[in-house]
């Protein structure tokens, strides 16, 4: 289980993240579960969609 405070804690949420191979790089895939609707809906109201796709367009600008 996982909650971040940011500056608020978020709702309890189990992430299952899986790395795959995928051609030269990687994919990564995250699941997130909420316990219901309310909670997904307060998770994207913090912005937290926006805020990952931010940490994942800094993911891909890695160049190995």
């Amino acid at each position: 289980m996982e909650r971040v405070h940011i500056p608020d804690p978020t709702p309890d949420n189990h992430i299952v993240t899986t790395f795959e191979v995928d051609g030269a790089g990687t994919l990564l895939t995250l699941e997130m579960k909420l316990p219901d609707a309310a909670a997904r809906q307060e998770m994207l109201d913090m912005g937290t969609a926006d805020g990952m796709e931010v940490s994942h367009a800094m993911l891909d600008a890695i160049a190995f």
